[in-house]
């Protein structure tokens, strides 16, 4: 074995089983919790709040919204369990304790909730949908606008009618739940 020589305080050691059991020390003195902080230098700095929110929008967040607008319609409890960690990024960027405010924490940082986020993403594609601007079979699932369906000028006009569901788990899916939404706009 050819380790090269290490610098232990203040000390050069040559010897391989001098290092070995040096290396050995240290890493087994690391592993005890209780002393783990008089061996390493704790930085008790706050990280730097636009680096962290530059890298949970770019690493952790996209992530999150993978093809939400598919998932949407998953429980509850795995939706909370995002939002939690949409909170905890927000935590950590703020510098904030655990009993500071979700709605609080996000004006600050300037975020949506995750829900949110998911509503604008539906909208967004089903924008698309009806303009024409997604691969036909996308556009082939949408119902025909009221404008289509009758003649008359009414105020509802560019709104859908609701996609009938026998199951509230069809109900909560993507087309039925943001035609809703679609229709819930305020019109122009």
């Amino acid at each position: 074995m050819n380790i090269p020589p290490i610098n232990l305080n203040s000390s050069i050691i040559e010897d391989d089983k001098q290092k070995t059991e040096a290396f050995n020390d240290y890493f087994a003195s690391q592993s005890n919790i209780d002393d783990s902080n008089k061996l390493l230098p704790r930085d008790d700095t706050p990280p730097d709040r636009r680096l962290s929110t530059i890298v949970f929008e770019t690493c952790v967040r996209p992530l999150l919204e993978y093809v939400d607008v598919v998932w949407d319609n998953c429980p509850e409890y795995l939706k909370a369990k995002l939002e939690h960690v949409n909170y905890d990024a927000a935590r950590i960027v703020t510098g904030a304790t655990k009993l500071t405010s979700l709605r609080l924490l996000l004006a600050e940082c300037g975020w949506e909730t995750l829900q949110q986020r998911r509503d604008k993403h539906k909208l967004l594609l089903f924008h698309n949908m009806v303009n024409g601007k997604t691969p036909c079979y996308l556009n082939d699932i949408l119902p025909d606008q009221f404008r289509n369906i009758h003649q008359y000028r009414t105020r509802s006009a560019n709104n859908f009618p609701s996609v009938p569901c026998r199951t509230t788990y069809h109900m909560k899916s993507f087309l039925p739940s943001t035609v809703r939404l679609w229709n819930s706009l305020p019109q122009i």
